[in-house]
């Protein structure tokens, strides 16, 4: 959850210009950024996501807690009532 003080990076990196450190370096340039403001960045991946689990390891950032759990939203999930239900 972000907060005033704790904000979330991510970051995607269009498929032509991956592979060449692009996303460590702009992810590892915002942390600074950010850290100079006095927020505390955190950077979130999915367990499925190797890449950006790399860019987040090359950035500094450890594994600090997995959620492993989500929705797909295809039709199958039970929550597709309240889903076919907002108006948005």
């Amino acid at each position: 959850m972000e907060t005033e003080k704790l904000w979330e990076i991510g970051i995607d990196v269009k498929s032509g210009y991956r592979n060449n450190g692009l996303g460590t370096k702009l992810v590892s340039n915002l942390t600074v950024d950010i850290i100079k403001q006095g927020i505390v960045p955190f950077y979130s991946a999915s367990v499925t996501n190797l890449g950006s689990q790399m860019v987040a390891n090359r950035s500094g950032y450890i594994p600090y807690w997995i959620d492993t759990y989500g929705n797909i939203l295809d039709g199958s999930s039970p929550y597709n009532t309240f889903v076919n239900n907002l108006e948005l």
